[in-house]
Protein backbone atom coordinates (compact mmCIF):
# COMPACT_ATOMS: atom_id res chain seq x y z
CA UNK A 1 0.00 0.00 0.00
CA UNK A 2 3.15 2.54 0.96
CA UNK A 3 4.33 1.82 -2.80
CA UNK A 4 0.52 3.11 -4.17
CA UNK A 5 0.28 5.78 -2.40
CA UNK A 6 4.07 6.83 -3.34
CA UNK A 7 3.12 6.98 -6.62
CA UNK A 8 -0.44 8.67 -6.13
CA UNK A 9 1.72 11.58 -4.59
CA UNK A 10 4.12 11.50 -7.12
CA UNK A 11 1.19 11.91 -9.49
CA UNK A 12 -0.66 14.18 -7.82
CA UNK A 13 2.47 16.57 -7.36
CA UNK A 14 3.33 16.20 -11.18
CA UNK A 15 -0.04 16.75 -12.46
CA UNK A 16 -1.15 19.92 -10.21
CA UNK A 17 1.04 22.65 -11.83
CA UNK A 18 -0.17 22.12 -15.11
CA UNK A 19 -3.95 21.50 -14.03
CA UNK A 20 -4.38 17.83 -15.11
CA UNK A 21 -6.35 15.65 -13.09
CA UNK A 22 -3.99 12.89 -12.08
CA UNK A 23 -4.83 9.40 -13.22
CA UNK A 24 -4.15 8.23 -9.15
CA UNK A 25 -4.62 10.15 -6.32
CA UNK A 26 -4.37 10.09 -2.34
CA UNK A 27 -8.09 10.45 -1.88
CA UNK A 28 -8.69 6.89 -4.14
CA UNK A 29 -6.26 4.83 -2.28
CA UNK A 30 -8.96 5.04 0.30
CA UNK A 31 -11.23 2.31 -1.74
CA UNK A 32 -8.42 0.16 -1.77
CA UNK A 33 -7.71 0.55 2.27
CA UNK A 34 -11.21 0.38 3.11
CA UNK A 35 -12.80 -3.69 3.42
CA UNK A 36 -16.67 -2.68 2.07
CA UNK A 37 -19.39 -5.36 1.46
CA UNK A 38 -21.97 -4.99 -0.85
CA UNK A 39 -25.22 -6.13 -0.29
CA UNK A 40 -27.35 -7.22 -3.91
CA UNK A 41 -30.29 -8.78 -2.21
CA UNK A 42 -32.50 -5.77 -2.97
CA UNK A 43 -31.76 -5.91 -6.32
CA UNK A 44 -32.50 -9.85 -6.84
CA UNK A 45 -35.73 -9.29 -4.96
CA UNK A 46 -36.79 -5.56 -7.08
CA UNK A 47 -35.66 -6.40 -10.04
CA UNK A 48 -34.80 -9.90 -9.73
CA UNK A 49 -31.50 -10.01 -10.67
CA UNK A 50 -28.38 -12.55 -10.41
CA UNK A 51 -25.52 -12.56 -10.82
CA UNK A 52 -24.04 -14.45 -14.09
CA UNK A 53 -20.99 -15.42 -12.67
CA UNK A 54 -20.74 -15.88 -8.60
CA UNK A 55 -18.06 -13.61 -6.80
CA UNK A 56 -15.58 -16.45 -6.55
CA UNK A 57 -15.72 -17.54 -9.88
CA UNK A 58 -15.34 -13.42 -11.21
CA UNK A 59 -12.07 -13.47 -9.52
CA UNK A 60 -10.93 -16.38 -10.65
CA UNK A 61 -11.61 -15.52 -14.11
CA UNK A 62 -10.54 -11.64 -13.90
CA UNK A 63 -6.57 -12.58 -14.35
CA UNK A 64 -7.41 -14.40 -17.63
CA UNK A 65 -9.70 -11.63 -19.15
CA UNK A 66 -7.16 -8.74 -18.33
CA UNK A 67 -4.22 -10.95 -20.28
CA UNK A 68 -6.41 -11.65 -22.85
CA UNK A 69 -7.71 -7.57 -22.93
CA UNK A 70 -3.77 -6.59 -23.50
CA UNK A 71 -4.86 -4.86 -19.76
CA UNK A 72 -2.32 -5.60 -17.89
Amino acid sequence: MRIAVTGATAFEDTCKPFGIKPPLCRSRMDFFRDDAAFDCSRARRVLGWNPAVELEEGFRRTPESYRQSDRI
